[in-house]
């Protein structure tokens, strides 16, 4: 399901960036992490340059969970071996499309969850979300229990804190998606 086009803002500096991230639950590969990593593309750029430019693309791999585990129900979760992937480039033109789980059912709209959750990293900063093009390949199931909508908020948020420099830690997002959903337990 494909979004209409949206013509966006101009972004401040003009520039484009060929630089590209992956993020795989917004944990680095060099730390210690349940699930998950973040691998740095960035193309064209030497390192020093790397730490000072956001970068024009990123992909966010997130699994799906449940917290529904008998006596443990929102006490205990795992992580499942099924991921959505979606990926955010910087465009002139706001799209979204949605493939696979839930492609006739999820808005490719402004008002995805996983758009939203992003624009919100860029309310609580104060700064205007930039225009993006985003494509998710989604094998999660929709309303199954297994963590759809908290993997939604959560690419949401991992892709805006990176392209906007990394305002806020992983605790940080942490709080943002526990609100955003309104409980913690996937």
């Amino acid at each position: 399901m494909g979004g209409t086009g949206q013509i966006c803002a101009k972004q401040r500096s003009g520039k484009r960036d060929d630089s590209s991230m992956a993020v795989e639950n917004g944990f680095d590969r060099n730390e210690l992490r349940p699930v998950g990593e973040i691998r740095q593309e960035r193309i064209g750029r030497t390192m020093s340059a790397i730490s000072s430019s956001p970068p024009v693309r990123v992909t966010v791999k997130v699994p799906a969970s449940s917290a529904n585990l008998g006596s443990g129900l929102d006490i205990f979760a795992l992580a499942l071996d099924m991921n959505n992937t979606t990926t955010f480039e910087k465009s002139e033109v706001f799209e979204m499309t949605v493939e696979g789980e839930g492609q006739d059912e999820l808005s490719s709209g402004k008002d995805n969850l996983i758009y939203t959750a992003f624009e919100s990293v860029y309310h609580k900063i104060g700064e205007p979300a930039p225009c993006v093009k985003i494509s998710c390949k989604n094998n999660i199931p929709v309303e199954r229990g297994l963590g759809s909508s908290a993997a939604a908020v959560l690419t949401g948020l991992l892709a805006a804190n990176i392209f906007s420099g990394g305002h806020f830690s992983k605790k940080q997002i942490l709080e943002l998606a526990t609100l955003s959903e309104g409980h913690a337990d996937n």
